[in-house]
């Protein structure tokens, strides 16, 4: 997928995980979405070998985008408990 997907994808992660956890604030968690989608992107394509061609969004490359933007959000929520 393009790093356009990625971003769109990590925005619709972002909004599925502030439903579930609705601490922090939007932009923070757009951010962190957005980057956790791009990590969950990079593993699957670089580790297992996860097809992400740049033309299809595929069904591997939505799962670990949105794995990798929740693994991202979870860090970072476990981050900011534990300095507070």
């Amino acid at each position: 997928m393009s790093v356009l997907a990625w971003v769109i994808l990590g925005l619709v992660a972002a909004a599925l995980a502030r439903l579930v956890n609705a601490g922090g604030d939007v932009f923070t968690t757009n951010v962190l979405g957005i980057i956790g989608a791009l990590a969950g992107g990079y593993v699957g394509k670089v580790l297992l070998g996860v097809s992400t061609s740049s033309q299809v969004i595929t069904l591997d490359g939505i799962v670990w985008g949105v794995l990798g933007a929740l693994a991202i959000m979870m860090l970072w929520s476990w981050y900011i408990k534990k300095s507070a």
